[in-house]
């Protein structure tokens, strides 16, 4: 019961988030539990020049199955 115990407590759980828009390499990405907007756009390489995200918290935590859309500033 132990080992199992502690197994379960060094297995982060892992968030998928599809990450689309005005980002290097748009995908699904896996990101462990705890992240927030800002790494996603940096696993997915980072923003487009084009990008804005002016209407985007890059603090707000992900959360399972999370899409995240970032507009470009053309219309």
């Amino acid at each position: 019961n132990m080992i199992k115990y502690r197994e379960e407590i060094e297995t982060e759980k892992s968030l998928s988030i599809d990450i689309k828009g005005a980002v290097k390499n748009p995908g699904v990405y896996e990101l462990k539990d705890g992240s927030v907007v800002k790494d996603a756009i940096d696993v997915s390489g980072g923003l487009l020049e084009s990008a804005n995200t002016e209407h985007i918290n890059l603090s707000k935590k992900i959360v399972d199955e999370m899409v995240i859309i970032i507009y470009t500033t053309e219309q």
